[in-house]
């Protein structure tokens, strides 16, 4: 029982050290003329569903740092089910 489960936690380490795969966090670094920014992930749904009912999110794009005097505001929709 304990060598499928160390042979199979191998497999994860190597393949995630290569690199292989899509990133699995929901804001991925990028670059805009030489400023740090966040951006959406587009593979993010692929984690949950299948790639042809996966949905993307709204484009967001972020500064990765925080202007002097200004404090970050997030906006969270709560979703009611109706029924």
């Amino acid at each position: 029982m304990l060598l499928p489960l160390l042979a199979l936690g191998l497999v994860e380490l190597t393949l995630r050290l290569a690199g292989y795969g899509h990133p699995t966090a929901f804001f991925l670094p990028a670059n805009d003329q030489g400023l740090a920014m966040l951006t959406d992930n587009p593979w993010f749904g692929w984690r949950f569903f299948p790639p042809a009912v996966a949905r993307n999110a709204a484009t967001v794009v972020s500064s990765r740092t925080k202007a002097t005097g200004h404090h970050p505001h997030f906006c969270a929709w709560r979703i009611r089910s109706h029924g």
